[in-house]
């Protein structure tokens, strides 16, 4: 069951990335990845040179880019071998989504996000806390 949950957050995951995430954003319909967008966007403190945030906001929206890299790290792990589930993925996760939070206050708050977005930061709070392991231990073989 849990298995099955792994892949359901991993499509939800997959999904916001073909969802708007910001009013005013791009969409599918405009030719654009919205994902795409704002990856490049969070990312783009490394090549933009005239950045015009502070080096906090630089390195938090860079961070937040980078947190896909957990994201797709874990899945990749825990999609394969359900027994590798350890509280350090988790809290990558959630510590990935509290990172990830940062867009909240950054894109003038949660009423000009979209719901690509939510489903985004989502799947990194529902994953960090799908990785949790078991308090029961490992099931003996019936």
């Amino acid at each position: 069951m849990r298995r099955a949950l792994v892949w359901v957050v991993g499509l939800v995951y997959a999904l916001a990335w073909f969802v708007q995430v910001v009013k005013d954003g791009s969409t599918l319909a405009d030719g654009v990845l919205p994902g795409w967008e704002a990856l490049r966007l969070a990312l783009s403190p490394l090549w933009e040179h005239d950045f015009g945030g502070s080096l906090l906001e630089a390195s938090l929206s860079v961070g937040s880019g980078l947190s896909n890299v957990v994201f797709l790290a874990a899945f990749v792990r825990l999609a394969r071998h359900e027994a590798v589930r350890t509280s350090a993925w988790s809290w990558a996760l959630l510590a990935a989504a509290a990172v990830d939070t940062f867009w909240m206050f950054d894109q003038g708050g949660p009423r000009d996000l979209r719901a690509g977005y939510y489903l985004w930061f989502g799947s990194f709070v529902l994953f960090g806390l799908l990785a949790r392991p078991s308090r029961a231990g490992p099931r003996a073989a019936a």
